[in-house]
């Protein structure tokens, strides 16, 4: 066969090492549908997610709409369909608050130093009170996370069973609770930067040692 080949001028050479790139491309395509065929087996069988579940996956949010045995699609938060590979969806971290009919909702604000812990404490558990979609047997609350450099840093805690509410419900108590502050009349601080100038006699306009150490405070706009 060779022989005959070489008479009608084929470079078998080149045949014989182009059919084994083939070979090997095929290969591998072969062993990534397989990967994600035994991958798409294993969700089916163990059930970390079903259709239907709000999951977050490779850093992105979405509702679980189709599942097969080679790919998952999800519906994003922009209601965009995002098609993930099964091999993907089992070897990296997944978070499915559904499983657990229940998730907690974290809404994170800062009070300036001067003011109450306890009075802004008071003002934000009165937003929740009466709101259906969050859990009541749940306990709703309100602590101190930790002492920023500007403010005091504290979240607002509460849960929900329907977890499609979790973005929606965390962005609308955000506001809530920028307007329950401003209304109660507690600060809410902002970063700001002093400035220690040595030897400003040219900003003071005169001269000698007078202006060294003058202190200037300033304050980002918005």
């Amino acid at each position: 066969m060779v022989t005959v080949l070489a008479q009608f001028g084929i470079d078998v050479t080149a045949l014989v090492a182009g059919l084994s790139i083939v070979g090997l491309a095929l290969g591998f395509a072969a062993r990534d549908s397989l990967e994600n065929f035994i991958s798409g087996v294993t969700i089916m069988i163990d059930r970390p997610f079903r259709v239907g579940d709000q999951v977050v996956v490779d850093g992105t949010y979405g509702m679980v709409r189709e599942i097969t045995l080679r790919s998952t699609r999800l519906r994003t938060l922009n209601n965009e369909v995002m098609v993930m590979p099964n091999t993907r969806m089992i070897n990296q971290k997944l978070i499915n608050p559904t499983l657990m009919g229940v998730v907690r909702v974290e809404v994170p604000f800062g009070i300036a130093y001067k003011e109450s812990t306890e009075a802004a404490r008071s003002v934000i558990l009165q937003l929740p009170n009466s709101d259906p979609r969050i859990a009541g047997d749940h306990p709703v609350e309100v602590v101190v996370t930790d002492l920023g450099s500007s403010s005091v840093n504290m979240v607002l805690r509460f849960y929900i069973r329907d977890t499609s509410n979790e973005v929606p419900l965390k962005a609308e108590y955000t506001e809530k609770v920028f307007k329950a502050l401003k209304s109660a009349k507690i600060e809410i601080p902002f970063p700001h930067l002093q400035l220690f100038i040595d030897g400003a006699d040219g900003l003071r306009g005169g001269g000698g040692e007078e202006g060294a150490g003058d202190v200037m405070d300033w304050k980002p706009i918005g």
